[in-house]
């Protein structure tokens, strides 16, 4: 080997310094960096795993959110429908209420007109008769009392409703 240019003793001493360097790389450097990348890729594969499983969770917050959404538009819409039945339903009510007052009123004015006019009459007859008795007396000269008055209201209240049942 010599006629090559090669000196043992350097090659092996080459040997020896690529071997210890060799096993210091792998000690210090490459096991190192194996690691490294190997905690990197663990890493991102979590990370993957968490990445999928945040967009299942996302697909499920998002079928909530939607069916939360249409619930409440369902809710809104019968609350809505229940609202105008109500309405209604108040409106009617409102106006059977008034239309029973309204009959109500027109009932008792009747009732007052009949009752005033029933009144009426009975004061007109008696200021009928008070006023015939008057003329009477200064007719017949013969004074009249208050007792022959009523007598003769009574006898034509009597006649009166006679003629009513006959009418």
């Amino acid at each position: 080997m010599d006629k090559l240019g090669i000196d043992p003793s350097v090659m092996l001493f080459q040997i020896i310094n690529f071997g210890i360097l060799v096993f210091v790389l792998n000690k210090f450097l490459y096991k190192p960096v194996l690691a490294a990348i190997k905690s990197k890729k663990e890493q991102l594969a979590a990370l993957d795993i968490q990445k999928v499983e945040l967009s299942k969770k996302e697909e499920s917050l998002l079928t909530q959110k939607n069916k939360i959404l249409e619930d409440a538009q369902k809710e809104k819409l019968e609350l809505l429908r229940e609202a105008r039945l109500e309405a209604a339903k108040a409106k009617k009510e409102a106006l059977v209420k008034a239309e029973k007052e309204a009959k109500n009123l027109i009932e008792k004015s009747k009732n007052d007109i009949e009752a005033e006019k029933v009144k009426l009459m009975r004061d007109f007859e008696k200021e009928i008769l008070s006023a015939s008795f008057a003329i009477a007396e200064k007719v017949v000269g013969k004074k009249v009392d208050k007792k022959d008055v009523n007598e003769a209201y009574k006898k034509l209240s009597s006649v009166k409703s006679q003629l009513w049942r006959n009418i």
